[in-house]
């Protein structure tokens, strides 16, 4: 099973005697020590710079039994547009849209990787979209000269309630376009998934009156305000209603004592990424109460 495998690494520049006692010749290499075994059997395993994890994965297959995870399929979270569908798709005013624009000799592997943690970090925010156009034919570039973009590649973004505006930040920094679209979409995501995450404006009224009291008139009102709201804003707004009965339940210690479980929690390495994506959401939101309670007259609050 995988609490039977250990995954370990060596500096061999740092540990010289090592490189030298299992012939390491060349970086990255991998060896496979057997359980109770302190030589290696052969492991013919080669790292490129793609995505070769479920390789690796199958290999373990083979020798650990009853082992059989793999990697799911990586997530897209950058829709490729056409030109034809390129108006329609920013011009859409419930949605903020950054696009990239980029011709298909200049594009780069950092602005890749930048534009996957922005999507990472945005992906319960169904008001923010990433999208990319290749610059390769007159009518893509007809599309650029609209938004004064003459050497690619380049970013714009499009707010759902104003003009669009360009971003001059460092391509490779996506704290930078998190930033901007931050500051133009009205959101408080930040890259580490916890800032801001799963907030749901149209709750904050109810989570004021909550540090006064929690009573099933709010939590009535509150209920039939989450199920007025759609797509992960309405799961978003369940998780208000929740803190709010665990409140009546539980007492005004409930909010900071559950902020301390869900931390112990998320300091576990052995948390899946759908269970930490989770517990961020609801720490978000508790949070929310928190600085609520924080923000009002002492002693006059419940929580």
């Amino acid at each position: 099973t995988s609490d039977e495998i250990v995954l370990a690494r060596v500096d061999t520049d740092a540990a010289p005697e090592i490189g030298e006692r299992f012939d390491i010749d060349g970086h990255p290499i991998f060896k496979w020590f057997p359980e109770g075994e302190t030589e290696p059997e052969n492991f013919y395993y080669v790292h490129y710079s793609g995505r070769m994890g479920n390789t690796l994965l199958k290999m373990l297959h083979e020798r650990v039994e009853g082992f059989t995870k793999i990697l799911p399929p990586p997530r897209d979270y950058v829709y490729k547009l056409k030109h034809e569908e390129y108006e329609g798709y920013v011009s859409d005013k419930t949605k903020n849209v950054l696009v990239y624009l980029y011709s298909p000799w200049s594009d780069r592997q950092d602005i890749k990787l930048a534009m996957d943690k922005v999507g990472k970090a945005f992906d319960d925010v169904e008001s923010v979209q990433l999208a990319k156009l290749a610059i390769e034919t007159v009518k893509e570039r007809d599309i650029a000269d609209g938004v004064q973009l003459k050497d690619y590649p380049g970013f714009i973004l499009y707010p759902a309630d104003g003009e669009w505006v360009r971003y001059t930040g460092d391509f490779g920094d996506p704290q930078g376009m998190i930033d901007l679209i931050n500051k133009k979409a009205g959101t408080s995501v930040s890259l580490d998934g916890m800032g801001g995450a799963g907030l749901v404006k149209e709750m904050e009224p109810f989570v004021a009156r909550a540090v006064k009291a929690v009573t099933d008139e709010l939590i009535t009102e509150a209920t039939e305000a989450a199920g007025a709201l759609e797509g992960a804003q309405a799961e978003n707004a369940k998780q208000y209603v929740k803190v709010m009965e665990r409140i009546a339940q539980k007492g005004a210690g409930y909010v900071e004592a559950e902020i301390g479980r869900l931390g112990g929690l998320l300091a576990k390495a052995s948390v899946s990424p759908e269970k930490r994506k989770l517990f961020m959401l609801r720490t978000s939101i508790l949070n929310s109460f928190k600085e609520a309670a924080a923000g009002g007259s002492a002693g006059d609050g419940e929580l």
